[in-house]
């Protein structure tokens, strides 16, 4: 196979030419090329490597076997990623740092890497995983360790059987046109978690509606509750990224721990060609829980399938014949971050099972190859080897290391943190509107949300932690809360790794997490240089977290690196915690009336680092206090003391008075604590300053400043509408009428549940379970999906049911935009069962999201019949995206869905979309209101119906937010109010009313 060069002379040099070589083609005379000819091959194949790297292969290869180019490619991919760069041989490491702790950290690495008889080299990735299975074999029994991934694990207890929960966290970055977010919850379902929630950031980047709709987009494919709290960093990187952090769950075992053997299969799994239904068959065929079952290891394409492939066997053989190519080159598939391609290892005796069940989800299953034992990489084609990296090759690479001080940015005996704005300065900027948060995403899409993801019930501020729990109708106390923490700026590398991270556990202790159930993962961006500087850098932050982790026996779950192109040489740190607790131990970062809150500042040596002693200490006794419940509230500085105080209390519309105004407070305090606590004493030696008393009179005050709420809503909110006039709409009086009765003979009604979104129709199930009526399930399809045999089956349940909801996920992403569920609703044979549980069983309808958009269309509201032709929506006029739990109250509860509720009573629920703008002549609203359709209005921050963004969130007429049918037992809300059935203020109380009355409505 080999062939010659072509060469050509161009003003006496000599120029080779390699753009017609096929890739697997040998390269012959590699072994003794001049250096001429090494810069143009490198050149021409657009090599990382460096020339002199390139240079010291050829004594790897001889005249009879010289390499193919793909071999160069495989190389190049695996040395220039962050898998080689983590697996790379350290051969030396020099300490220039004046930093004491790095020194005894690097001891420390010693010491546990002699004491567990560890003989794997000493690389990147040794340092990140030898800690914890050094705290997994002193019996830490909250973390659970597979081979080099760790996991977080949770005791739980169900119906008096004890099972193990575990839970792992996946951050990725992308500056490319597959979002951070895709790649996230493509990750997290190819290694066999299904994914809770997923919180995203930007990184340089301005927070525009396109971005914020991608995000929600994919959030809504795959079901998940989504968040966007984090501050940017505008002068990190000089190109666009944005991160997304995965809450992945998984009940069993994960597969990540299985033992890879020789020979087990190989195989290549994928669905069509869009990422959309790769997210959303992996999360079906993930949730069956097939990958624990059949012992599969999943093996990721975030670095290329081949770097993977490497990282986790010790050799393989791909058939190149057995490649589903497609449109791709063989180098494409398997270099390239090809999310749409999975590629999953399989044990042989395993593999005709697996291969039939993923049939049933229309998943294309390829054996692509085996894994060895004997630390060969080929591929071969008919049988014949036509490639072969040897680990001695791949793994050749040897640096040294130089951890050395970075000065740039502070002066020798600088303190560690960076000052923040005085007192005055504060206020000042208070007043002239500098003060601002993003409350975009701070909300829910999903209902497995546990509290609500904001400060207080106007939502003005964005929280510190988000909790989530797996199941709605199981574990009902035990739940996983995850935060994310953006660069600390320290001293040097391993001080601000050990502040970010610390940040980042604090905020879970704050949140009531034991400190033993705690697990973080740390994200580095680093440059894409390399020198033994830039290493050293890396190989400071992974001992600043092999530290942290045997100091305050914290768990890493995982060490997640990207090469870029970074200003100056210093990685970028950040941090994810991830913690499990029941959730009667969890308490609120917003404070309520009457709470005495402190204040704790954290001391810090002249390196950066605290006393982990003390530290100790302190969450200990916090996470004692919590569960007590000496302490009720706590929250983290994470900018300065003044700005932590207004979160906690503005959202609330709740006033604050300083005991006392003292500069130095407010200064130097990123990473302190502030809490409110019934008694002091029971701190023990905790040192706390006492800040003063939350009140009820909308102003924060001390000595020498009062700012108002509404001053503080002006500046914090970005659309403050509730002072326009012109915006407020007439509050609809109730209407008193005779509720219908039902002329049926059905006790024991059965419902039914129609929609796209699993999780919401769980909510209801689950609710349904609880008053003892048995529930049908129907999960929407497009119409092109729609067989005769899934109509059909649609019609019996329907015609079996008296009660049908029609729910649906906020409009965010394709699914709300295809119209599904009025596509299914209006095919004729549905359309007929509906006609016949409304008119000839006399039974009940209820809708949300989606599913009242759908009802509105065919007319069924508010003409309580589809004869008429039904409504039409206009788009949004409001260019924006919201997911705020936008406030609604009852105005007209004689109906048939409402009778057990009161008028005045509050609910608070997601965005029902962009797409689902109502608006309704003059003429038509008279009569809705005259005739007490109008059930619910959206409320501005002063209790009053808007017509104003972001509070009416569609702009819909009158601020209608629920709407029934002439009879009342067809009711919608334009709201998915089952998204906030788990939040603290939230749609639980309500529906449990709703469906309770339903059931009634059958008793004679």
């Amino acid at each position: 196979m080999e062939i010659s060069q072509s060469k050509s002379t161009k003003n006496g040099k000599e120029i080779y030419d390699f753009s017609e070589y096929a890739l697997l083609r040998k390269i012959s005379g590699f072994s003794k090329a001049s250096p001429e000819f090494l810069r143009s091959l490198h050149t021409q194949l657009g090599l990382k490597m460096s020339i002199k790297e390139l240079a010291e292969l050829k004594k790897h290869y001889t005249s009879s076997n010289p390499p193919s180019i793909l071999e160069l490619k495989a190389l190049d991919s695996y040395w220039s990623g962050s898998v080689g760069y983590f697996d790379r041989a350290i051969s030396q490491i020099e300490i220039a740092t004046s930093n004491p702790h790095v020194k005894k950290a690097l001891e420390l690495y010693n010491k546990i890497y002699t004491e567990l008889g560890e003989t794997a080299p000493r690389t990147l990735k040794n340092i990140s995983s030898i800690s914890t299975k050094y705290l997994v074999n002193h019996d830490l029994r909250t973390i659970e360790f597979f081979g080099d991934k760790p996991t977080m694990g949770a005791d739980c207890f169900e119906k008096n059987r004890k099972t193990r929960l575990y839970f792992n966290l996946f951050t990725r970055f992308s500056n490319g046109r597959v979002s951070a977010a895709t790649r996230g919850v493509v990750k997290t379902l190819s290694t066999g978690y299904v994914p809770l929630a997923i919180i995203r950031n930007e990184i340089n980047k301005n927070n525009d509606d396109n971005d914020l709709m991608r995000f929600g987009k994919v959030a809504t494919e795959a079901g998940l509750p989504a968040f966007e709290f984090i501050e940017s960093r505008s002068d990190a990187l000089p190109t666009n990224m944005e991160s997304a952090t995965v809450i992945g769950f998984s009940e069993r075992k994960n597969a990540t721990g299985t033992t890879i053997n020789d020979r087990d299969i190989i195989v290549s799994i994928s669905p069509d060609n869009t990422i959309k239904s790769t997210i959303s068959r992996l999360i079906d065929i993930v949730s069956t829980g097939v990958f624990n079952e059949y012992l599969v290891v999943p093996v990721t394409s975030n670095e290329g399938i081949f770097n993977s492939l490497v990282w986790v066997t010790n050799g393989f053989e791909i058939y190149l014949r057995k490649l589903p190519l497609g449109d791709d080159s063989c180098a494409d598939f398997l270099f390239a971050h090809n999310l749409k391609k999975q590629v999953l290892i399989v044990k042989r005796q395993y593999i005709k099972a697996f291969a039939e069940l993923c049939k049933e989800y229309h998943f294309t299953v390829t054996e692509i190859g085996h894994t060895s034992s004997d630390g060969q990489y080929r591929i071969t084609t008919d049988g014949v080897e036509i490639f072969n990296l040897p680990a001695s090759v791949l793994k050749l690479r040897k640096h040294s290391y130089a951890v050395s001080r970075i000065v740039d940015d502070y002066k020798e005996n600088e303190h560690l943190e960076p000052k923040n704005s005085t007192f005055t300065e504060i206020i000042s900027q208070l007043k002239s509107g500098y003060f601002k948060t993003d409350f975009k995403l701070d909300g829910t899409f999903n209902a497995r949300t546990l509290r609500a993801p904001m400060n207080g019930n106007k939502q003005l501020t964005p929280t510190q932690v988000i909790a989530v729990r797996p199941s709605i109708s199981s574990y009902d106390d035990l739940v996983a809360l995850a935060t994310v923490t953006a660069p600390y700026e320290g001293i040097d590398v391993f001080s601000s790794v050990i502040n970010t991270a610390v940040l980042s556990i604090l905020k879970l202790v704050m949140s009531g997490v034991a400190p033993h159930q705690i697990a973080i993962a740390v994200s580095m961006l680093y440059s894409a240089r390399d020198d033994k500087f830039m290493r050293g850098n890396v190989l400071s932050a992974e001992l600043a977290m092999l530290t942290l982790q045997n100091a305050l026996s914290i768990g890493m779950i995982s060490s997640n690196a990207l090469p870029c192109e970074i200003q100056g040489n210093k990685p970028i740190i950040y941090a994810d915690a991830l913690g499990v607790s029941f959730g009667r131990n969890l308490i609120d970062n917003t404070f309520k009336k009457g709470d005495k809150v402190f204040y704790v500042h954290i001391d810090r040596d002249e390196y950066g680092v605290q006393d982990f002693r003390s530290l100790l200490y302190l969450m200990n006794t916090v996470n004692v206090n919590i569960s007590k419940g000496n302490i009720t509230a706590g929250a983290l500085v994470d900018v300065s003391v003044m700005d932590t105080i207004i979160k906690c209390t503005a959202g609330n519309g709740l006033g604050f008075s300083f005991a006392k105004i003292d500069e130095d407070t407010f200064n130097n305090s990123v990473g302190d604590i502030v809490f409110a606590i019934d008694d002091i004493e029971e701190m023990g030696s905790i040192e706390s300053y006492y800040l003063g008393v939350v009140d009820d009179s909308g102003i924060i005050k001390g000595a020498d400043v009062s700012i108002t709420q509404s001053g503080i809503e002006k500046i914090i909110s970005k659309h403050p509408f509730e002072d326009v006039i012109e915006n407020r709409t007439k509050i609809v009086e109730p209407v008193k009428k005779e509720l219908h009765k039902y002329t049926g003979d059905c006790n024991a009604p059965e419902a039914i549940l129609i929609s796209y979104d699993k999780s919401a129709m769980e909510v209801y199930e689950s609710i349904f379970a609880k008053i003892g009526v048995k529930t049908h399930k129907i999960l929407a399809k497009p119409t092109l999906e729609s067989t005769p045999e899934y109509i059909r089956n649609m019609r019996e349940k329907i015609g079996k049911a008296r009660i049908m909801v029609v729910c649906g996920q906020a409009s965010w992403g394709a699914r709300g935009e295809n119209n599904k569920l009025y596509d299914t609703l209006k095919l004729p044979p549905i359309l007929d069962a509906i006609n016949e549980l409304i008119f000839r069983n006399d039974g009940l309808v209820l809708a949300t999201g989606e599913g009242t958009k759908a009802l509105v269309e065919l007319g069924f509201l508010p003409f309580g019949t589809a004869e008429h032709g039904g409504l039409k929506f206009e788009e949004n006029i409001v260019k924006g995206y919201n997911s705020k739990l936008q406030k609604q109250k009852i105005v007209d509860n004689n109906n048939v869905w409402l009778k057990n509720t009161h008028i005045g009573e509050i609910i608070y629920a997601s965005h029902p979309g962009n797409k689902a703008r109502l608006k309704v002549n003059r003429m038509l609203h008279n009569k809705l209101m005259e005739k007490g359709q109008i059930n619910a209005q959206y409320l501005d921050c002063n209790d009053v119906p808007t017509l104003a963004y972001p509070y009416n969130p569609t702009g819909n007429t009158g601020a209608i937010s629920a709407i029934s049918s002439p009879d009342g037992r067809i009711l919608g809300f334009f709201a998915s109010i089952e998204k906030s059935y788990s939040l603290t203020n939230g749609s639980s109380e309500i529906l449990e009313e709703m469906l309770a009355s339903a059931k009634e409505y059958f008793k004679k």
